[in-house]
């Protein structure tokens, strides 16, 4: 009897020595897979965009009105295809952690489609590629926002770059009967083979194509899709023949209860809105410049005085000297006190002023170290102007 526990234990002993090599097999692709996108994929961009800031700052006096302008367009296309494929990495790194909150909501799904369909209208026009969806007006899903943004952009950028010029790409949605919709992204463009699409959703190196104007390839980005479908309950797959062009179909919950209820951001009620808020006096505490002058720009409208802080002590002096002060934006990572701490500090005299914090990492923990400190509410950075008016709108509406 013991003879054979001595052989059952060395059995387990083998197969968890087994699993563990595996896991660490897998763990090493991934690095692997991490630090290849990061040597070339995050270099090209970067040149271009060193290259051109040097040219504007030696160059600057002797430039026409047209080349500066050149010169802008090309920085803020490399700034965007740097931010895209960083978001990418980040995101994907800290799902592989486990660091990725799910919070599901409910939307209109042609609310989340319509904003990515246009974000790469420029590029498709520029190929003369014909974007095109159909998707019910009323109909309404169950998903993280966040997730499902990745998603999709992911998803039309592919079809547009494996698109061919004079192309067509349709996106269409509708509802299943197991409580799932199904959306579909079709495209005319260079299709695939059986073996790209066994390898497609597997971090496999080797299968990074380039688009069909050498546009980059990371090959994270359906491997983030699949993990973020997966979180959803749902499931993403693929039909395509080589030369003809591929269907990506997935699936996501449908809400049904709430079916038929409106969305209230009509033009109406955002001018509205912004004539009842123009008389807020707002406090940004912000060290970092260009973060200040992007914020302070998109107040404009909405604030008839704006105090600016660097630090989290000056930010508490701030509040402690100003009490007509409705609303903070309290970056959270200021030199020496941080923001949890200036706004605890804030607490102990002030519970009324809206406090809203502001991060660049957008970790899990970080909104709720932020409630616990003492926020209202919680932004992530690069702040989208139309989410920071949304949470203005939500502590001010009249």
């Amino acid at each position: 009897g013991s003879q054979i526990a001595i052989v059952i234990e060395r059995k387990q002993a083998e197969e968890e020595i087994k699993l563990k090599n595996e896991q660490l097999q897998k763990s090493n692709a991934e690095k692997d897979k991490f630090f290849s996108i990061i040597a070339h994929d995050l270099r090209g961009p970067f040149n271009g965009l060193l290259g051109l800031t040097r040219l504007l700052t030696e160059e600057l006096p002797t430039m026409t009105q047209d080349q500066i302008k050149k010169c802008a367009v090309t920085m803020r296309k490399s700034a965007t295809k740097l931010y895209s494929l960083l978001e990418n990495l980040l995101e994907w790194s800290m799902l592989q952690r486990g660091l990725i909150s799910f919070k599901p909501e409910s939307f209109i799904l042609l609310n989340g489609i319509a904003p990515i369909i246009e974000l790469y209208r420029d590029a498709a026009d520029k190929k003369m590629i014909r974007l095109d969806y159909e998707v019910p007006e009323d109909l309404r899903v169950l998903a993280d926002k966040r997730m499902f943004d990745s998603l999709m952009r992911n998803l039309v950028f592919n079809a547009v770059k494996f698109t061919p010029k004079g192309g067509k790409i349709n996106i269409t949605a509708k509802p299943r009967s197991d409580f799932l919709v199904e959306i579909s992204i079709k495209d005319t463009g260079i299709g695939m083979n059986k073996h790209t699409m066994d390898t497609l959703f597997l971090l496999d190196e080797q299968d990074t194509r380039k688009g069909t104007e050498g546009e980059p390839s990371t090959g994270l980005g359906l491997i983030i899709s699949r993990d973020f479908i997966e979180k959803h309950g749902g499931k993403i797959w693929v039909e395509s023949e080589e030369g003809k062009g591929s269907t990506f179909y997935f699936t996501i919950p449908y809400n049904a209860e709430a079916q038929g209820r409106s969305d209230t951001t009509d033009a109406s009620s955002q001018i509205l809105a912004e004539y009842y808020l123009e008389n807020l006096t707002i406090l940004i505490a912000e060290d970092e410049e260009t973060s200040e002058l992007l914020i302070t720009s998109m107040l404009k409208k909405i604030s008839h005085k704006v105090i600016h802080t660097r630090t989290g002590a000056e930010t508490v002096e701030a509040c402690r000297n100003n009490p007509d002060i409705e609303l903070v934006l309290m970056d959270i990572r200021m030199p020496g006190m941080n923001g949890y701490e200036a706004t605890r500090q804030i607490r102990q005299f002030n519970t009324d002023v809206v406090i809203i914090a502001q991060t660049a990492y957008g970790l899990q923990g970080d909104r709720e170290k932020a409630i616990k400190a003492g926020c209202n509410d919680y932004i992530s950075k690069p702040i989208d102007k139309d989410e920071l008016f949304g949470l203005i709108q939500k502590y001010f509406r009249k």
